[in-house]
């Protein structure tokens, strides 16, 4: 963990116990971390929230990105819901709280980043991810961070959410589908570095395994268009499973 996520939690017990101890049953050894989580969300502690994208945002600007990233909140916790906060963080086995909180806090600081940059059209588009496979294992955040570095699902995201973006030619359906198999899809590693596909480089992809060939003058958007999700799906697995099998020598 970063210092930035301890500094960040501490401040914020801290204010917990200043002001709610007597409301809390310090028994149980969730429930000291749930009430901050709840002062959070509720946004009673927005001027204590310690941000790494904030710093060079105006007060009234600031104040405005966390209400909007506040509204969404439910892409920070398991199912979209605030009770399944224990069950947020992808990858997070042991159950321990203070490593559970500072995942959930790290999370909600990328969403308030993403917020900044994307505004509310992106967190529209990240919505659509709660009736996917990608939402039984965590947090969408949480789970897409792990399937993404943070810059390149940033970008991806952002250009996914615009009407007239790099994947305008793909429906919302397969979009989300593109982010499933992302490996070797919408980014490959390159010399250790990790690029995004172009998205004229995609459909071209897709199509030739589609239709076994790239024609001059043909409409990959007219093609991919007409693909039904099931054989769409097919296609972006095997060429996600070629890029491991050669990248890394196994499938997925």
């Amino acid at each position: 963990m970063k210092d930035i996520d301890k500094e960040r939690l501490n401040i914020l017990i801290d204010n917990v116990i200043k002001t709610s101890l007597a409301t809390i049953n310090l028994d149980d050894g969730y429930a000291l971390y749930e009430a901050v989580l709840q002062k959070v969300f509720n946004g009673e502690v927005d001027d204590l929230f310690i941000s790494e994208n904030l710093g060079d945002v105006e007060e009234f600007e600031k104040n405005e990105i966390m209400k909007l990233a506040r509204k969404y909140s439910s892409l920070c916790f398991y199912q979209g819901d605030f009770d399944n906060w224990i069950d947020s963080p992808d990858g997070v086995t042991a159950l321990d709280p203070d490593t559970i909180i500072k995942k959930i806090l790290n999370d909600y600081d990328y969403l308030i980043k993403l917020t900044k940059d994307g505004k509310e059209d992106v967190l529209r588009f990240l919505l659509k991810f709660q009736n996917t496979d990608i939402s039984k294992k965590g947090s969408i955040i949480s789970v897409l961070r792990n399937m993404f570095r943070d810059d390149i699902l940033e970008k991806i995201m952002i250009e996914m959410s615009k009407i007239d973006g790099d994947y305008k030619d793909f429906s919302d359906d397969k979009k989300l589908i593109l982010c499933d198999y992302a490996e070797g899809v919408l980014y490959k590693e390159n010399d250790k570095n990790i690029d995004i596909v172009d998205s004229n480089i995609l459909e071209n992809e897709i199509v030739k395994y589609f239709i076994g060939s790239i024609e001059i003058n043909q409409d990959n958007k007219d093609i991919i268009k007409k693909m039904d999700n099931e054989t769409f799906t097919t296609i972006v697995k095997d060429i996600n499973s070629e890029y491991l099998e050669s990248y890394f020598g196994y499938k997925k």
